[in-house]
């Protein structure tokens, strides 16, 4: 017993310092002291007024954090950015990844040299339509002969496609 309200004790200390705890971690946390706690009432009526105080108060504090924190968050001023930017932004990264990039420079397309034909292909594959925007596309042929199919990387404004050649699933965005 001794055992069980040494650890409920060491739980509320370490709640009440503001360690970072996931949700569904503090739920499963929260049923097992509530079942504790109901236990502790009939037993013994005597300590468990004080840990349902002191329970009720790491709950309180842990919703005033969040509410407090929406509300900063909601209170902050965010300047809008336009597609000009977000494209000004991009550029750089781009050509740091087509300087990394091991594809042969033959297959390394930016915005003055993209192949119109075979990125709508790629990304048709992924989900995407002829009017999405691309920044770079680095095609890998497939090696059977009969597949007509593109793998390799693009980069576009939603985020980034890639195929690797060995896989036969498209990997989600990122």
């Amino acid at each position: 017993m001794y055992i069980i309200v040494g650890l409920v004790a060491v739980f509320l200390v370490w709640a009440l310092f503001g360690q970072k705890i996931v949700k569904g971690v503090k739920l499963i946390i929260g049923i097992g002291l509530f079942i504790f706690l109901i236990k502790l009432i009939v037993g013994y009526p005597v300590i468990s007024v004080p840990a349902i105080i002191i329970l009720a108060i790491v709950i309180w504090r842990e919703f005033a954090k969040d509410k407090k924190a929406i509300k900063g968050w909601n209170k902050r001023i965010c300047t809008s950015i336009t597609e000009y930017e977000i494209d000004d932004l991009l550029r750089p990264c781009v050509e740091e990844i087509k300087q990394k990039d091991s594809n042969k420079a033959d297959y390394q397309f930016d915005l003055q040299n993209m192949p119109f034909g075979r990125l709508t292909s790629f990304l048709n594959y992924h989900g995407f339509g002829r009017d999405t925007e691309a920044y770079y596309f680095s095609p890998v042929c497939s090696k059977i002969d009969d597949e007509l199919r593109e793998y390799g990387m693009a980069i576009i404004r939603q985020g980034c496609c890639c195929q690797p050649r060995n896989m036969t699933v498209p990997l989600k965005m990122v």
